[in-house]
């Protein structure tokens, strides 16, 4: 239950005698708002890549969809192997009772050869 509204009940007897009461349901509210995906500073493709939901909240169900992938994901965190480099956006939409939140976030994918290790100066003397 959603909740988060004032509610009242009226009780009469058979006498005409009636006592009143309102009480609040308490608010679950939509999915907390913004989450962000974590894990992906690296990501290569042609590879598993696992990216993750921060802050997870149990009472949510959480689809994904990558730009680009026609695949829908279900999870706090998923496995994705993105067929190209390149930028992708990334759509999660965090689901419970009282409603739904999306939000997205654009990765980008790096060439299956490239090494995550590799620093790359800011200039170069």
């Amino acid at each position: 239950m959603c909740g988060g509204h004032d509610y009242g009940v009226t009780v009469t007897d058979n006498n005409g005698c009636s006592a009143s009461q309102t009480f609040t349901m308490p608010s679950e509210g939509l999915p907390p708002q913004p989450f962000t995906i974590v894990n992906d500073s690296c990501l290569l493709s042609l590879h598993p890549e696992t990216l993750y939901v921060t802050p997870v909240d149990t009472s949510c169900t959480y689809t994904w969809v990558a730009a680009g992938d026609s695949t829908t994901y279900s999870g706090s965190n998923i496995t994705v192997n993105f067929e190209d480099y390149g930028y992708y956006c990334i759509r999660v939409t965090a689901e419970n009772e009282c409603g739904s939140v999306s939000n997205h976030d654009v990765v980008f994918v790096n060439p299956p050869s490239f090494c995550c290790d590799t620093v790359i100066p800011d200039s170069i003397t």
